[in-house]
């Protein structure tokens, strides 16, 4: 323990791959796994998924789900990121003919960057609208953007108290909108009433979209000794704000009935299939797995990093964070839900819609709304920034490993690939925009995200082995690693993942929508086909590889599905130990799948640092 806390402030200067770079200490690359880790689904759709799937006992099959699945597969990727110094590219030497697994992460982690960038471009629209001397605007009902049906939280609070039939003559019959909504609507989106109308550029998300890319541009051009730097701010700071908004929220009157509708227990629920799935496809996604992005992370990594510690501690961050923003979220509800005398589950939302127009409108109605509402909208962009520094430097670090031309023109295609992305991103600045974001993110990268955690599976889980992970690992950190973790890669994360690819095949295919607003049958057969362009990358690649290298088809057969001799640590010491290590371990299947009976190596720096505590004349002795 007392190694850990003295690696947080620094790592030796000496050791690691210089001509990529390195983080300067561990408290950077801890940062940035916490901010790619905890993002916008914490707040807004951990919550929600928390109310509909049985309140508190949801917590059971998603600490279930973590165990098994989701910290299993965090570690996996972190280490061998950490173990190569290479990105998910480069990395899959150790199964050349199935390389096109980490092509189609990459082409996933474009397009999804693409629309992410635009989500957290709203929150500086809602800022902007902040600075206000006069009411919030989403509270009043006076603006250009209202129209005759708008109705603010205090009028519907007084109709409701007073069973009034009508408001200012308004028959009983005609369909209220909440002021919040329309503002989301109405003047944040502009939004168009057909998908096929794309109506051109919303100016303030377009204006909102540029500033969002020139931060990330100028966070990553440097590389990451820059971007450590910026975490620092970028990571903590909304824990700073989460924690102002609980002690706030919690002191609120109705407060309490927000939570509890938030964690009571239903447990008939964990007989249903969909609260397992939900439960594990949150933590797939919050914790960032299947996007290249922690082997990207874990690449700049000291060699000697104990990555274990590394699996625990951030997903327990990561799942106590989500938690906590149900607090948040749910106490200011239940303070809503008081003030307009309503049961807290007419006002819960999912998705964007809980962020934009039930969390605001709540805001709204506090003493200082003014401050809480930017302390809110500020948490939003900082947490959702972190995820698009991680996923763009994926893309950036992956080129340049890929291409060797690359390694030393970091600022040309940093600037080249914010460009490139940011030309994806303008049509989710339209005034259709939405729906071309709800699309690709209900269809291409749900899927294909997934196909990329199964494939990734099969490669290092049985044609690499968990074995051999486990050596790879020891080798690294110098300590036997436990059964559990082998257990874990062998049956657990495979099998789990697969039945939830399945699943998602099968029952998750309904047609989407925006609101009350089903997208036509072509789009939703044509957002079908695009996701099926990513994910057929692999078995295309495959094809390639198998067609270009020499030999019979099963010496073919088993040279793809082998490492290459350039699979191992970049290092020349490193290398040179971890060979010395692998050559007194068994040669048959058992090393492979089994856990690695001789004890790690001990390297010369942990011998040294023993040294280092004894008196000076017991060292020389």
């Amino acid at each position: 323990m007392g190694n850990f806390f003295k690696e947080l402030c620094s790592w030796s200067t000496e050791e690691g791959n210089h001509s990529r770079g390195n983080w300067s200490s561990k408290v950077d690359y801890l940062l940035s796994l916490l901010g790619m880790a905890i993002g916008l689904g914490n707040v807004w759709r951990f919550p929600y998924l928390c109310f509909v799937n049985g309140g508190g006992v949801f917590l059971i099959p998603y600490t279930v789900m973590m165990v098994l699945v989701n910290v299993p597969l965090f570690l996996l990727e972190t280490s061998m990121g950490q173990f190569s110094s290479a990105t998910f590219v480069k990395l899959l030497d150790v199964c050349p003919a199935l390389r096109g697994v980490a092509f189609t992460a990459l082409i996933i982690t474009c397009i999804a960057t693409s629309y992410y960038c635009v989500l957290i471009a709203y929150p500086l629209v809602f800022l902007w609208h902040c600075f206000t001397l006069q009411t919030l605007p989403w509270n009043t009902c006076h603006n250009y953007w209202n129209t005759r049906a708008c109705r603010t939280a205090d009028e519907l609070q007084f109709y409701n108290e007073n069973n009034r039939t009508t408001i200012d003559g308004d028959e009983e019959h005609e369909e209220f909108v909440e002021s919040s909504v329309e503002f989301f609507l109405n003047e944040v989106l502009r939004i168009s009433t057909d998908i096929r109308y794309l109506g051109g550029i919303v100016p303030s998300i377009a204006v909102a979209n540029v500033i969002v890319w020139i931060v990330v541009f100028f966070s990553l051009f440097k590389g990451v000794k820059v971007l450590g730097k910026v975490v620092w701010f970028t990571a903590l700071f909304p824990f700073l704000v989460l924690f102002v908004l609980l002690v706030r929220g919690l002191t609120l009157p109705g407060a309490s009935d927000g939570i509890i509708i938030y964690l009571y227990p239903d447990f008939s629920k964990l007989l249903t299939i969909r609260v397992w799935s939900d439960a594990a496809v949150q933590g797939f996604f919050s914790l960032g797995a299947g996007w290249g992005s922690l082997h990207c992370l874990g690449s700049f990594s000291k060699f000697h990093n104990n990555t274990v510690q590394d699996a625990v501690l951030v997903p327990v961050v990561n799942a106590l964070t989500s938690f906590v923003s149900g607090l948040v979220v749910f106490s200011v509800l239940g303070f809503m839900a008081h003030n307009v005398n309503k049961p807290v589950a007419d006002l819960v939302l999912g998705g964007t819609d809980l962020a934009f127009i039930a969390y605001p409108e709540a805001i709204a109605t506090m003493p200082g709304s003014h401050f809480w509402a930017f302390s809110f909208f500020i948490m939003i962009f900082f947490l959702g920034i972190d995820s698009c520094f991680v996923q763009v430097e994926t893309v950036v670090v992956s080129l340049q490993d890929y291409f060797p031309i690359f390694r030393d023109r970091k600022s040309l295609v940093t600037f080249l690939v914010c460009t490139a992305i940011f030309g994806l991103s303008i049509v989710m600045c339209t005034r259709a925009g939405i729906y071309y974001l709800t699309l690709i993110d209900g269809y291409v990268v749900t899927l294909g995200i997934f196909c990329v955690g199964v494939g990734e599976m099969v490669i290092f889980c049985y044609f690499y082995g968990p074995g051999r992970l486990a050596r790879d690992i020891q080798t690294m950190t110098g300590k036997t690693l436990n059964y559990f973790w082998i257990f874990n890669w062998l049956y657990s994360c495979p099998l789990l993942l697969s039945a939830l690819l399945i699943i998602i095949i099968l029952f998750n295919r309904g047609l989407l929508g925006y609101g009350d607003y089903i997208f036509p049958q072509e789009f939703q057969i044509a957002s079908q086909v695009v996701t099926l362009l990513p994910i057929l990358v692999i078995p295309v690649y495959w094809l390639y590889y198998m067609c270009s290298i020499k030999g019979s088809f099963q010496e073919r057969l088993q040279a793809g599905h082998s490492p290459l001799s350039t699979w191992g640590p970049r290092d020349e010491s490193h290398r040179e130990r971890w060979t010395e290590y692998c050559a007194k371990l068994p040669t048959l299947w058992r090393q492979r799948y089994c856990s690695p009976t001789i004890p790690p190596p001990k390297w010369p720096e942990e011998i040294d640092t023993g040294l280092a505590l004894l008196d000076g004349d017991d060292a020389k002795v």
